[in-house]
């Protein structure tokens, strides 16, 4: 556990201390429980509502005594905060001096050691010497190095104080509403002392962003310790599973608590298997990231929810923002660099043909990808791109439709915003739970698979969507050639069930012949990346095109075996985390047929 407070390497020796154990090992080596968690002159021990247990005067005569740790005296740490001025408080036992208590674990982090002389070996933390300014209407805070940490983003602020390692600052809107906040200027973390850079991959989306029947857990102890991490709550930052407890009439309306993102800590799945923890793995192995890059893995997504709440200004969409705002400001405070990824998982609450094409599409690009984007690149002064990765909704069959306008939009929008919208995978794979939700074993392909997406952007390769460039008919022979990226191309009958033509449908405007693909009639040789199929006549209609894994049959589950689907795929030639072959299978398209 990494603390900031202080400036030398030396000073970053910290670790995290379980209430339980502390106060056991202590009362058996010296027969006494002097834990401290208080202000000045209080001394108190356990969560809040805290336990009094010793209590001295102004001359260090102790009040409270002998101490009886079977019979403490309660009281509140609000009470304790609201009537002392002194914000420095302590947590421990003997030589050790730590601050805040973690409101998710139960542990309290440790800021200071002191040896049997009271001389502080780690650093005597909370006197990194702040000065708080303003600078064109935000808060700032400088160290005595000249260190900065931007505190605002709002362009409003009045007044910022520092006192004791907390900023507080004043606002005052356009439209003159008055707001005081306090922050603080330290905090913790528990990435290696040779990390220099911190990606913070925040999630989005309904239930299969945040695990729904993703149980049993497998990611029970952390993934990669010191590489990949949460905030204190865990990956789903509300602490708890992510349901309807948080919907009122439909509509998200519970901000997060800023308790559960104060802090950084090794991740595990603590309420049900995301696929955030295994694309953190997949992100920090050998060959993938960096060794002193970290990734900061945060879900802020409800299940059951269309495209429209998480736009800009709704509670999930603000939440996603407030969680990249304070892993900027500790980045800051420990001076690392800072990089942010969005990832996306939505579609199934729009499957009805009533979302257009156009509307989903202007949704998930206009609304979401750019104004989060602005949203960070304001928070953190700078014009980064902030990509978005998204996987492709294959499972409107179980919402009983035949096909939806949804995977459509979603190639579409990769295709026109290379880059900034980037369609990692289909959804057709699973293994499911149910008619769409996946597996904790699904859920843990699905972040590999997202993970080797991720890297491969951030690498410079290919980031457009694993599917077919071109559909070329010569007389009733029809080549669909499929796009250049890392692996093997190949047709695979085996994981996927052949659903027909492997998924590929002859498409026209129905004013000429009647025409099909024949069945049985692809052609494929193994090493290149084209297949060719037969017509059944010479096609003499409009509009030939040929639509590929987009059509399916109503009232079947998603699937592998029942979804739409098609049997595409590219080999990586990697692992995923359950040890199986790492395929990136065809998504969900259409083509125009030209003519050679």
């Amino acid at each position: 556990m990494l603390v900031q407070g202080v400036t030398s390497a030396a000073d970053r020796v910290a670790k995290e201390v379980d209430l339980d154990q502390v106060v056991a090992a202590a009362v058996v080596a010296t027969q006494e429980a002097i834990y401290f968690f208080g202000y000045k002159d209080l001394q108190v021990s356990g969560a809040s509502p805290a336990q009094i247990l010793r209590q001295t005067d102004a001359d260090g005569k102790t009040i409270l005594g002998p101490i009886d740790p079977l019979d403490p005296i309660r009281a509140s740490i609000e009470d304790l905060r609201d009537n002392v001025d002194d914000r420095i408080y302590y947590f421990g036992s003997k030589d050790l001096v730590t601050t805040d208590l973690d409101p998710v674990t139960n542990t309290a982090i440790q800021l200071s050691r002191i040896d049997g002389d009271g001389v502080a070996e780690v650093g005597v933390v909370l006197e990194r010497d702040w000065r708080p300014t303003i600078i064109a209407g935000d808060a700032y805070a400088f160290d005595k190095n000249g260190a900065r940490v931007r505190l605002t983003a709002s362009r409003d602020v009045v007044r910022c104080d520092v006192r004791n390692a907390t900023a507080e600052f004043d606002r005052i809107t356009a439209a003159g509403v008055f707001s005081r906040t306090r922050t603080k200027l330290y905090g913790s973390s528990s990435h290696l002392l040779s990390t220099t850079k911190i990606i913070h991959i925040a999630g989005l989306g309904q239930s299969l962003s945040v695990g729904n029947s993703g149980v049993p857990l497998f990611t029970t102890t952390p993934v990669r310790p010191g590489r990949v991490l949460s905030f204190n709550a865990g990956v789903l930052t509300y602490g708890s599973d992510h349901n309807s407890l948080y919907l009122k009439d439909g509509i998200p309306n519970v901000p997060v608590p800023p308790a559960n993102i104060e802090s950084l800590i090794d991740c595990r799945e603590r309420y049900s298997e995301t696929f955030m923890s295994s694309e953190g793995e997949y992100l920090t192995r050998t060959g993938s990231l960096p060794s002193t890059t970290a990734v900061l893995m945060s879900a802020h997504g409800v299940g059951g929810l269309t495209v429209d709440k998480f736009f800009e200004g709704g509670v999930l969409f603000e939440n996603a923002v407030a969680a990249v705002a304070q892993s900027w400001k500790l980045a800051q405070l420990f001076g690392l660099e800072h990089e942010v990824i969005l990832d996306f998982e939505q579609g199934e609450s729009n499957a009805s043909l009533s979302s257009s094409v156009a509307y989903y599409k202007d949704a998930i690009v206009a609304k979401i990808q750019q104004r989060f984007e602005a949203r960070v690149q304001d928070i953190k002064g700078t014009t980064e791109t902030v990509p978005m990765f998204i996987s492709q909704m294959n499972s409107w069959t179980g919402s009983s439709f035949a096909t939806s306008n949804v995977p459509v939009a979603q190639f579409e929008a990769a295709m026109e915003n290379p880059g900034k919208v980037i369609l990692a995978n289909p959804k057709y794979i699973g293994p499911f739970a149910d008619k769409q939700h996946y597996t904790t074993e699904g859920y843990m392909d699905l972040g590999s698979m997202r993970g080797y997406a991720i890297d491969l952007h951030r690498k410079g390769g290919v980031s457009l969507p694993p599917s077919f460039i071109s559909a070329v008919r010569s007389g009733t022979e029809l080549a669909l050639t499929f796009r250049d990226l890392p692996g093997t191309f190949g047709i695979d009958r085996t994981r996927v069930t052949d659903p027909g033509n492997d998924g590929v449908v002859w498409s026209d405007d129905g004013t000429g012949s009647s025409v099909s693909i024949v069945p049985g009639s692809a052609q494929f040789t193994p090493g290149s990346r084209v297949v060719k199929y037969q017509l059944s006549a010479v096609p003499t209609g409009g509009a030939q095109t040929v639509r590929i894994g987009l059509d399916g049959i109503p009232g079947n589950n998603g699937g592998p075996t029942t979804g739409p689907r098609t049997t595409f795929r590219i080999d990586t030639g990697k692992l995923n985390r359950r040890g199986n072959p790492l395929y990136r299978d065809c998504v969900a398209h259409k083509l125009n047929v030209t003519t050679a």
